[in-house]
């Protein structure tokens, strides 16, 4: 039992970032008032979840590895619904702060590292 765990846990220690994503952007829903966006994500996710498990696990039989891969699959689109859906409520990913030189401004300006240009 040991080796089958020791890969089940190493391999959903990468659904971690979309799981701590999501529950960022599920609290920014809370604040908006929102609780269905949340709730349709995470069962889309769910979904998916289900979905591949039967189809990983019993048709192809194989087991735990792609057990913990089709959980890990359903976190990361359950982050990408959120985090898509509140990008349109919030300007989370905006290509106008690189396209003004905002980023570019930045960088040049020292500020980043501690280097101040006069």
């Amino acid at each position: 039992m040991r080796a089958p765990a020791e890969q089940f846990l190493t391999l959903r220690a990468l659904g971690a970032p979309p799981v701590i994503v999501a529950l960022a952007a599920q609290a920014a829903f809370r604040g908006f008032l929102d609780t269905r966006t949340p709730l349709y994500a995470v069962g889309a996710g769910n979904l998916l979840n289900t979905v591949l498990d039967a189809l990983l696990i019993f048709p192809l039989g194989l087991g735990v590895r792609d057990a913990a891969l089709a959980t890990v699959t359903s976190e990361y689109l359950t982050a990408f619904i959120l985090l898509w859906k509140l990008n349109n409520e919030v300007d989370l990913f905006s290509w106008n702060i690189i396209e003004d030189g905002g980023v570019i401004r930045y960088l040049k300006s020292g500020h980043w590292c501690g280097i101040h240009h006069i």
